[in-house]
């Protein structure tokens, strides 16, 4: 299980790092950074990852001291998409 954990851990952090900012003033409405979460992992072929409920993404989020904010809780507080991720409209 630990191994497992482990693993988690180290596929949010890959996600982090490749696709977003972390930074006292950022924000993210939740359903846009768990959508960039599963594009990412379906094109870095981490299928198991790519299954996670919302939930478990936001809890992995969590052990990394990102809170959640803004009305009804909809908002990661501390992390964004890099601007240069931002997909094309």
């Amino acid at each position: 299980a630990t191994m497992e954990y482990r693993g988690e851990e180290d596929i949010v952090a890959r996600f982090i790092a490749e696709e977003c900012v972390m930074a006292k003033d950022a924000s993210i409405v939740k359903h846009k950074l768990f959508s960039a979460w599963q594009e990412w992992t379906e094109h870095e072929s981490e299928k198991a990852a790519g299954n996670w409920s919302q939930r478990r993404f936001t809890e992995q989020l969590k052990r990394k001291n990102i809170e959640l904010g803004g009305m009804g809780r909809m908002l990661y507080i501390g992390i964004a998409i890099r601007s240069d991720r931002e997909p094309e409209v």
